[in-house]
């Protein structure tokens, strides 16, 4: 009869303890290797449209645990892609990430400089003038641009003996240059968003969509709106509205 020795069984255990520890720790010591040594590369586009939008992405990390982006104009996210929407100038500048891996290290990048530019409107309203389509107003030939903040909102007013127009922009600060997307009256809306209303042949003409240009010249606002749908809420009447009014 074989006998199967107790100090045999003894020392394989051992040794069998000795391997499971040996490979836990070269494991261990190659996994931080290739989390700690490395720098995360950010992937954006360097020039950005106003009113488009700023993806952010990096190359995969392994054994990530956490990811905190920070940028220009207070921006913070701990998601791994954040896109940002609507941006504006105010968005552009270098955004920094920090990943935090399982090792407990923690690695940092920073991207290039992200530009946001404003194009040109497709455009060319007579300065201080606005005309909507077929409505039977004729050209506004504004007299009056009155700029500063009212309430919890910055407008701008304009007025003629044709008619006048509004725009309000969200929060009381001079509305920068950008692209500024028209919500509708009542609607929910947020900073980057503007509000257009018209007042012509005896009715109101609020906008509900399009895009406001929006330059600063020495600090003073110009804004063009380029073919905006309006719509009547005292006719049963639908068209268009071009116009520009530019701060005297």
């Amino acid at each position: 009869m074989c006998r199967f020795s107790y100090a045999v069984f003894e020392r394989l255990f051992f040794c069998m303890v000795l391997m499971a520890l040996f490979i836990s720790l070269f494991s261990s010591c190659s996994k931080n290797d290739v989390e700690c040594n490395f720098s995360p590369v950010i992937i954006v586009a360097k020039s950005v449209l106003a009113g488009g939008d700023i993806e952010l992405k990096m190359e995969n990390v392994e054994f990530a645990e956490f990811y905190h982006w920070e940028g220009p104009n207070n921006f913070v996210s701990e998601e791994q892609r954040p896109i940002l929407t609507n941006v504006q100038p105010y968005n552009s500048g270098r955004y920094t990430l920090r990943v935090g891996v399982t090792s407990g290290c923690i690695v940092e990048a920073i991207s290039d400089s992200v530009i946001v530019t404003v194009p040109e409107a497709p455009c060319s309203p007579g300065t201080n003038q606005g005309l909507i389509t077929g409505a039977g107003a004729g050209l506004m030939s504004f007299y009056s641009v009155i700029c500063g903040p009212q309430g919890g909102s910055y407008f701008i007013t304009a007025n003629s003996s044709a008619g006048d127009l509004e725009l309000e922009f969200v929060g009381i600060d001079k509305p920068v240059d950008g692209l500024y997307s028209i919500q509708p009256l009542g609607g929910n809306w947020h900073k980057g968003d503007v509000r257009v209303r018209l007042v012509a042949s005896s009715s109101n003409w609020p906008s509900y969509d399009g895009k406001v240009y929006i330059k600063n010249n020495n600090n003073k606002i110009s804004a063009t709106f380029c073919n905006i749908p309006v719509r009547s809420q005292t006719y049963n009447f639908s068209t268009t509205a071009s116009g520009n009014v530019t701060e005297k």
